[in-house]
């Protein structure tokens, strides 16, 4: 606050010193050179406009209510406003939030420093959610799960299911492409999760009844819910390479089946399955961001928007027992529970340029050789299919991410078909794998150094 108030005083010095030696020269007759006269007016309006930025006036480039109404207009600002559940006393704020960095307008920045700040304090909340989480969570499920909350799919999920895409300010049209394709796709899946729970599924729905299941998922034997819509076809985006993903799916209908509702018929877990655009998983962090600081760090206020915009969400799509450990992860922890840790990932660019949904390749590999390979749009949503497509292999799912038994091998049949998955897992690894027998070799190695050293050490004592 200190240096501030010096900054200003200097700057206060400055524009005397300045608009002294501008009126010196306008009024040294013929002398008096128009083109200095010019340039010390400027320089004169540079240190004004830097005065203002110390002030706190205009940091944006905005000065009024009025220029702030100009950027984003009165009524978009209310109506966003109206969404997130809090009214901004600096409007500019909000403006920034949402105004992507293509955008030409001059008057704003772009959401990029605000995405920054709300991304640390949403890590700060869902940290804290899982901490005190009941039953308490060990260190690594949190790990896990947060994994999962803090995914910028699934923030742009809510972003588009609450209407917030449609106030992003940008120039790009790639951006507005990618932003309606992924609109139309996320329909899409809607509607094959409908038809899919609409079709066929009478008895499982009476069977999930019977056993308090009021969502119409259905229960294996292990205990874990499985989706019954994952019998039917799988959607054309998702590609025959990661069927995996819908077999792996859960039934997340609202059990009022309200179409009101802005998340029913939401198939589950489908921030996994249909990759958003990042910019718009970046808005809903740099909303939050926005409201931390005109709030004047308020923590309360930015947990406000938390409640609102993400708990109701966590709570029915993750907390509720429906969220499955990622497949990656939990390719990672079968296979080196196996004894092999030399698993690789290999992504790279599809060379069919016109496979607009599967423009990148991923290969599960253990040492150097394919075990399984799927497509995805982006190198993260490949590498997801492709642990997806080789628990499919194994025939095995990955199990409940908060309160699965992370150590055993869930089949998609049950708990009496584990060693079906068990022996397939042998059948890709057993002849590819030599991690146990280096690990054995280099023990055997150690413990023959040991001894070696201590018996050396023997023949060396003095009598």
């Amino acid at each position: 606050m200190v240096a501030r108030k010096n900054g200003v005083r200097l700057l206060d010095n400055m524009c005397q010193s300045v608009a002294a030696t501008a009126a010196a020269e306008a009024s040294g007759g013929a002398g008096a050179d128009q083109e200095s006269v010019l340039e010390a007016e400027l320089n004169r309006a540079d240190v004004i406009y830097s005065q203002s930025v110390l002030d706190g006036e205009g940091w944006l480039g905005l000065g009024t209510d009025q220029q702030y109404a100009n950027v984003l207009g009165a009524n978009r600002a209310e109506e966003i406003e109206n969404i997130i559940g809090y009214r901004f006393k600096n409007r500019a704020l909000l403006a920034e939030a949402v105004t992507h960095c293509s955008t030409t307008d001059l008057h704003a920045n772009s959401y990029q420093r605000l995405e920054f700040l709300g991304d640390a304090v949403l890590d700060y909340f869902i940290t804290r959610r899982y901490y005190d989480y009941q039953p308490e969570l060990r260190p690594h499920r949190i790990t896990l799960v947060k994994h999962v909350a803090c995914c910028n799919d699934l923030f742009a999920l809510i972003v588009v299911c609450q209407g917030l895409h449609r106030y992003v300010r940008h120039s790009s049209a790639m951006l507005a492409t990618s932003v309606r394709d992924y609109q139309l796709r996320l329909d899409y899946a809607r509607q094959i999760w409908i038809q899919s729970q609409n079709q066929g599924e009478g008895q499982s729905q009476s069977s999930a009844s019977d056993q308090g299941l009021t969502d119409g998922s259905s229960v294996t034997d292990d205990g874990l819910s499985s989706s019954s819509w994952t019998q039917h076809t799988a959607p054309s985006w998702a590609g025959e390479e990661s069927q995996a993903t819908t077999k792996r799916r859960r039934v997340c209908l609202s059990e009022d089946d309200n179409k009101s509702d802005v998340y029913w018929g939401l198939p589950p877990e489908c921030w996994d399955v249909v990759p958003a655009p990042k910019v718009l998983g970046d808005i809903f962090e740099s909303l939050l961001g926005a409201i931390y600081v005109d709030s004047d760090m308020d923590i309360a206020a930015a947990e406000g928007f938390y409640q609102r915009m993400l708990c109701p969400f966590l709570d029915r799509f993750v907390d509720s027992g429906r969220l499955s450990l990622h497949p990656v992860i939990q390719t990672l922890l079968l296979c080196q529970g196996w004894g092999c840790d030399m698993i690789a990932w290999d992504s790279r660019a599809n060379p069919d340029q016109l496979d607009y949904m599967g423009r990148f390749i991923c290969e599960v590999k253990a040492h150097g050789c394919t075990l399984a390979t799927a497509k995805g749009e982006s190198p993260r949503h490949a590498k997801f299919c492709a642990g997806s497509a080789f628990l499919e292999k194994i025939e095995a799912i990955a199990p409940n991410a908060l309160h699965g038994d992370l150590d055993t091998l869930n089949s998609l049949v049950g708990d009496k078909d584990k060693a079906t998955a068990e022996s397939k897992l042998d059948q890709l690894l057993k002849p590819l794998c030599t991690c146990m027998e280096r690990r054995k070799a280099e023990a055997e190695a150690a413990a023959a150094a040991t001894a070696a050293a201590e018996a050396a050490a023997m023949d060396v004592e003095p009598a």
